[in-house]
């Protein structure tokens, strides 16, 4: 069994001192001997909970319900599939809600591998004005079902067993609003697959992923995403090196328009997994290598 690289140590490092800054932060602003009593929060740090393949820190106002739609075309290759568009696609309908202000529960349906999910965010500080909190961190989990065939669950024993329909997905993500234009989030992740093939080996995957927008007009930004994995794991959480992975990371690049309870992005991007855990897990196509697919989002939000 191989050890972690010194690369991997040194990324992890980094990811651990600066979700540590940014918790020390706000905690020790509220050391101030002369707090102010009311500090504003920093609003629409993105326009909604989700950024092409990943997560945000935004959740949903108490009481608003929000549907989305997440779709993938197959890979641009030739004209033979009209470059994707009739190829084999991947789609995710969502529905979440806001319990309170901090706290949205959610549930989707994907069509790869016909997974049922359940997700979760929590808000646990809001960037705030003046001497608040200087950024927003929030924790986000899902527990997805598949309901494919039975064959594709069989353990090494050939048995079926239901806990290997599932897979798991959690993340920290610390974001900022620097300008009126200008957005960026840092996140850290852990996924789990309770079965997997001959090939990865891997159970459990951490991995680091950093999205950004520009906001050039009252509705319209430009959108970026990127995705890494740092550690694999065997099924008794040894680290695992394993030179068959085919495992690529992330990388996306798209436009959104906003419309305050609408929102519409279309993007260029490699992975055509949808679910968190997916996109970790399966992604084998590098967009640097012109292994690139269209895909788009659309969110609505209602107030209730």
């Amino acid at each position: 069994m191989k050890k972690i690289n010194n690369n991997s140590v040194n990324v992890i490092r980094i990811v651990f001192y600066t979700l540590l800054v940014c918790l020390w932060t706000p905690l020790a602003n509220a050391q101030d001997n002369n707090p102010s009593p009311t500090v504003d929060p920093v609003k629409n740090t993105f326009e909604n909970s989700i950024s092409i393949n990943n997560q945000t820190i935004e959740t949903n106002n108490k009481h608003e319900l929000g549907f989305l739609i997440q779709h993938r075309f197959g890979v641009i290759k030739d004209g033979t599939d009209l470059y994707g568009i009739y190829a084999p696609a991947n789609i995710r309908m969502g529905l979440n809600y806001g319990i309170t202000k901090k706290l949205t529960i959610g549930v989707g349906v994907t069509k790869s591998r016909m997974q049922y999910d359940l997700e979760w965010k929590y808000k646990i500080l809001s960037q705030r004005k003046g001497s608040g909190s200087p950024v927003s961190l929030v924790y986000y989990g899902d527990i997805a079902r598949s309901g494919a065939p039975d064959s594709k669950f069989r353990n090494q024993d050939g048995k079926i067993i239901g806990s290997n329909r599932l897979t798991f997905y959690h993340e920290l993500m610390v974001a900022r609003k620097f300008t009126d234009k200008f957005s960026a989030q840092l996140g850290i992740n852990y996924s789990h697959q309770n079965i997997v093939d001959s090939i990865t080996l891997t159970h459990d995957r951490i991995g680091v992923s950093l999205i950004a927008r520009y906001k050039f007009s009252p509705q319209s930004s430009v959108l970026l995403g990127f995705n890494k994995n740092i550690i694999s794991f065997d099924n008794n959480l040894k680290p695992l090196n394993n030179p068959k992975d085919p495992l690529k990371s992330d990388f996306s690049v798209g436009y959104e328009v906003s419309t305050g309870s609408h929102q519409f992005q279309i993007f260029l991007g490699s992975a055509d997994g949808i679910l968190n855990q997916d996109v970790r897990f399966f992604n084998t196509n590098n967009f640097f290598k012109k292994e690139i697919l269209i895909g788009f989002n659309i969110t609505r939000q209602w107030g209730l």
